[in-house]
């Protein structure tokens, strides 16, 4: 256990009460700039919840972590995030350590390592 901005967090009590809120209740209470470049009447629940998850993840606030939290749950988060294409460093070593998995068991790790730079400054 540990504390995360006045949270406190476990890995077994982390994000429980799985879709107790609507769908469109949860997008309501995101933070509305992360979605500057959507539409949001047009996301879908399951459809976009890759899209919604990783940007959550990457550029939201601790408030919006805990809305989609309450939302998909644990095990859906760490499943599409295990598949994310791209995560910024500092996100993919907190869901590291969050889910216990090793950083190289991320799709976006393996991505990054194979991906070549075009100039080494």
């Amino acid at each position: 256990e540990w504390d995360c901005y006045g949270y406190q967090v476990s890995r077994t009590s982390f994000c429980r009460g799985r879709k107790m809120i609507k769908f469109a209740a949860m997008i309501n209470e995101l933070t509305p700039s992360l979605f500057w470049d959507t539409d949001i009447a047009e996301l879908s629940e399951e459809a976009h919840s890759a899209f919604i998850i990783q940007r959550i993840s990457n550029k939201g606030t601790w408030k919006d972590w805990l809305v989609i939290c309450k939302y998909y749950g644990i095990e859906k988060i760490k499943t599409e995030l295990l598949k994310a294409r791209y995560l910024d460093l500092r996100t993919l070593s907190f869901f590291s350590v969050l889910f216990n998995i090793p950083e190289e068991n991320f799709r976006c790790y393996s991505i990054k390592q194979s991906t070549r730079k075009l100039w080494d400054f």
